[in-house]
């Protein structure tokens, strides 16, 4: 998939774990995630090297694919850092599901709920 797991790096440099199990990325509320964009991060992050209309997937519980899930990923250039929000200090960027919609969110291999 073209979103790519990436090791976001501490203000000290330092790698941080990747992602870990779902539901634990960003701030999740509901049905969404909060990712952010700028400096200053210590999480973990993924990397939007196209638009989330064609990367990200909602699937049933079950892991059965729904569809594309539109065009929910508010703003954000193609090429943008996204992480987890430790250390926030950009703009927030929500991805989430169709209204309606119940399962799995993933981006890639990353799934955030």
């Amino acid at each position: 998939m073209r979103i790519k797991h990436a090791l976001a790096l501490g203000l000290a440099g330092a790698a941080v774990a990747t992602l870990g199990a779902a539901g634990t990325a960003g701030a999740a509320t509901g049905n969404s995630v909060t990712l952010y964009e700028g400096t200053g991060f210590t999480g973990p992050s993924v990397v939007v090297t196209s638009s989330m209309f064609n990367d990200c997937t909602l699937h049933y519980s079950d892991g059965t694919p729904v569809s594309a899930i539109g065009s929910v990923y508010n703003g954000g250039p193609t090429g943008a850092t996204l992480y987890t929000g430790v250390g926030y200090q950009g703009a927030a960027r929500t991805i989430a599901p169709f209204s309606g919609y119940s399962g799995k969110l993933s981006c890639g291999s990353i799934a955030f709920f």
